[in-house]
């Protein structure tokens, strides 16, 4: 038998590393992530299709991350995250705002969609006459951005390159698009105005409140510490949830799913609750086996397509890294799974996989 194999006798997407964190600590680390379709009543059926594990952050044309690793070290809380649209009241009429929000379990957040809107000096934000009633509830349509003057050189508003209305030097001629994602009681009047960013999708490395995070890589962490983490490295840093979207604890399975003003596959979001599943993984190491105790790192629901993922990440602590080699293997497997349906066509092979062990 080889070292480090992994033996997965699920359905879902699994694998395993070894990590450290920023005290030079060596850790094995087990993930799993769960793939699942929501129908119109609510209905959670497992997809047939299974989303790998992410080994590379996501972003889309213009650069804005759409999700990140999910192979960290695990996080003090559950991210929340959610790639959707926004969907107007029935009742919308162009000019006015509404409002967009989720719940799940004990966590809540709001926003508010307003209507597209130019600025324009001495004139002041006003609508267009083509203001969009949906838009995709990602932080390019919260306040930020980033601007080129005409010798090519950027200015980026920190906190969200990627948004709209950051204009520090707007004058008589410019014409700046307003930002139309905000957060509950906030708005934006001009290139002068700094409401917080606002969306409901993950935070980019290098932006300003994760970057600040990551700890300080200068001369002397090049010269004493490399490729480690530095010592002053905050564990915070593997969140790609901003704050107001990370879950108060971890979430354990069950909690209901609601949202409003979203758009759930082209029609209105049903509520559902999250299913609930305990699995068995456990490493063979210094010749004895040793459980896992998996933790829910991430739920990411993605409304547009009718799906969420759940990931789970489990540690087993190694002490140095030298040790790595008393581990020998890993094997995971699903003690018991509710709150979800499986097609018929694949019922067979779920439970074949996850007997095999």
């Amino acid at each position: 038998m080889q070292l480090w194999e992994l033996h997965n006798a699920t359905p879902f997407a699994a694998a395993a590393q070894f990590e450290r964190d920023e005290k030079a600590a060596a850790y094995w680390c087990v993930w799993i992530k769960a793939t699942f379709d929501v129908a119109a009543d609510g209905r959670v059926t497992l997809s047939d299709a299974q989303e790998p594990l992410l080994t590379a952050p996501e972003t889309d044309d213009a650069g804005l991350l759409l999700a990140d690793v999910d192979q960290f070290l695990p996080k003090a809380a559950t991210d929340i995250l959610m790639d959707a649209m926004s969907r107007p009241p029935e009742d919308w009429k162009r000019a006015s705002a509404y409002p967009v929000a989720a719940s799940v379990g004990d966590w809540h957040k709001a926003l508010t969609v307003r209507p597209a809107a130019d600025w324009r000096w001495m004139k002041g934000a006003q609508v267009r006459e083509d203001s969009a009633p949906a838009i995709p509830l990602s932080y390019a349509y919260g306040f930020g951005g980033t601007i080129t003057d005409a010798d090519g050189n950027e200015e980026r508003f920190e906190a969200n390159p990627a948004g709209a209305g950051f204009a520090p030097r707007a004058g008589r001629k410019d014409v700046v698009p307003a930002p139309r994602l905000f957060h509950k009681g906030e708005r934006w009047k001009g290139p002068k105005d700094r409401p917080r960013p606002a969306g409901f999708g993950p935070i980019a490395r290098h932006w300003l409140d994760r970057a600040k995070l990551a700890g300080t890589f200068d001369t002397d962490w090049m010269q004493t510490r490399a490729p480690l983490l530095p010592k002053d490295h905050d564990p915070a840093f593997r969140h790609a949830a901003p704050v107001d979207q990370r879950y108060p604890g971890h979430l354990q399975g069950g909690e209901e799913v609601r949202l409003v003003g979203v758009d759930w596959s082209g029609a209105a979001a049903p509520a559902f609750a999250l299913p609930r599943l305990d699995f068995t993984v456990d490493s063979h190491f210094r010749g004895r086996w040793v459980a896992h105790r998996m933790q829910i790192d991430t739920l990411h629901l993605r409304p547009t397509t009718g799906q969420f993922t759940l990931c789970w990440c489990g540690t087993l602590p190694i002490g140095a890294a030298r040790h790595d080699v008393a581990l020998r293997e890993t094997q995971i497997s699903l003690r018991k799974g509710t709150g979800f349906a499986v097609a018929p066509e694949v019922l067979d092979q779920f439970y074949m996989q996850s007997e095999a062990l």
